[in-house]
């Protein structure tokens, strides 16, 4: 900001730089949420597989409905520290 301020003709400078987290949430800790909030929404965590890379999300496996589907990809990406979700889930058969 002190260079941006400086430079000629430059009346104002504002940041709007945010920082998402204090410190970086490791994987094992973003995988344990996740499982967690899926139980907490009556998903069955046995049949949704979560894999967390570098706070990367991958889901893979089976749910029951769309909507199961999509509360799955919103609760991965509303735990703090997942940078993205890859959402490979399939919608079971009946």
């Amino acid at each position: 900001m002190k260079l941006a301020s400086e430079a000629l003709g430059i009346k104002d400078v504002v940041s709007h730089v945010e920082i998402d987290s204090l410190y970086k949430i490791d994987d094992v800790t973003i995988n344990n949420r996740i499982q967690t909030e899926l139980v907490n929404n009556n998903l069955d965590r046995n049949d949704i597989r979560v894999f967390v890379d570098n706070g990367s999300v991958r889901l893979t496996g089976y749910v029951d409905s769309l909507h199961d589907m999509e509360t799955a990809e919103e609760i991965a990406e509303g735990i703090e520290g997942v940078r993205n979700v890859k959402n490979f889930l399939k919608i079971r058969r009946k």
